[in-house]
């Protein structure tokens, strides 16, 4: 072998190249009581959270779970499944807030032995960016009986849902709010690409092995607001009360619509934007007003089992279907199935005192 030949196979160096960290990042919550009010601030990661509270002192605990496909979230950087990193709030007089950030976050509220949660004061939620799920409230067995356990949740004042972008689902149960709800699912401005299929359910029965149904009703004082957004969401109500009214608004995008056994003090208000094929099922629903407007699309709309003093259903375009039965109109009303003339069948039963009926055919 030649000298110059040698040299240069003596320069070569072999060079290691250190590869990209693509573990998952684990979460971090931080969580803090700031004038009264409980504040829980997550970051970009997937994060899991678990808020419960402890009725024997007064006090609440955050605790990290592993949401899914991720790893487990830490609170204030500690890890919570060490008994000794319990993370333990006093002094919550005025409310719990909860911006949980970008991710695809996990909230619950109530730990699994949990059997009741109270707020003093208003319970916010801002879930970000994200496919996230929360729940709030929780069906069950009596305490001491088979898991999972009854949670009952009572907030004091108003409870404010802002979803955020994504495809979200929020699950709510068991639940007594004292002011106003509102559920927003998507920003109010932004992207349409944000506008994911959002889910917002009201799943309130239960049946224990061996036993019978049960019934585990949400109850607002106030006004109850719902604005979903662009996407194909879904909105799943059984034995809800509003005593103050209710408004559903719905952006562009199909929407499946189910109202069952609610009470509606004064006015039970829809206004549907768009969609190409919305699904809207009403049974046995008592409210004073019931005004509905479906906007263009066709739509199917069924309404039975209800009591209205007055009813007001307005289509657009699009040939739509609407089913009325054993439903009662106590004072007036007016049925307008627009230039497209939407099919009308009415079913046995009905009692539409004062009830016009134009632009429809059967």
């Amino acid at each position: 072998m030649s000298k110059e030949r040698s040299r240069s196979i003596q320069s070569k160096r072999l060079v290691v190249e250190r590869l990209e960290d693509r573990s998952l990042m684990a979460g971090n919550v931080t969580a803090a009581v700031s004038g009264g009010v409980l504040v829980i601030t997550g970051d970009t990661a997937d994060n899991g959270i678990t808020v419960d509270y402890i009725a024997s002192n007064n006090t609440y605990q955050v605790t990290g779970t592993t949401p899914t496909g991720g790893t487990a979230t830490t609170i204030n950087s500690l890890d919570t499944s060490v008994p000794a990193n319990a993370q333990i709030f006093s002094g919550v007089t005025k409310g719990v807030t909860v911006n949980a950030g970008a991710g695809n976050d996990n909230l619950v509220f109530g730990a699994a032995t949990s059997t009741t949660f109270k707020v003093v004061g208003n319970l916010e939620i801002d879930m970000g960016l994200g496919n996230d799920t929360v729940a709030i409230g929780r069906n069950g067995n009596a305490a001491g009986g088979a898991t999972p356990v009854e949670n009952e949740m009572n907030i004091s004042k108003a409870l404010v849902v802002k979803l955020g972008g994504g495809g979200d689902t929020l699950d709510i149960t068991n639940t007594t709010v004292g002011g106003n709800m509102v559920i927003h699912a998507d920003p109010a401005s932004g992207p349409t690409t944000t506008h994911g299929a959002d889910t917002v359910r009201f799943p309130t029965t239960f049946t224990p092995t061996g036993g019978t149904l049960q019934t585990f009703p949400v109850t607002v004082a106030g006004k109850t607001t719902v604005i979903l957004g662009a996407g194909a969401d879904t909105f799943n109500a059984l034995n809800l009360t509003s005593r103050k009214g209710m408004l559903i608004q719905d952006q562009a995008g199909n929407l499946n619509f189910d109202l069952v056994n609610g009470t509606v003090g004064g006015e039970f208000k829809m206004v549907k934007n768009g969609g190409t094929a919305n699904d809207i099922d009403i049974r046995n629903l008592n409210t004073g007003t019931m005004r509905m407007s479906t906007g263009n699309g066709v739509d199917t709309i069924a309404i039975r089992d209800s009591i209205f003093a007055r009813m007001y259903i307005e289509t657009a375009a699009g040939r739509d279907q609407i089913t009325i039965g054993n439903t009662r109109v106590t004072k007036l009303g007016l049925i307008d199935g627009a230039r497209d003339k939407a099919r009308l069948t009415q079913e046995a039963g009905n009692v539409l005192r004062g009830v016009v009926k134009v632009r429809t055919f059967t």
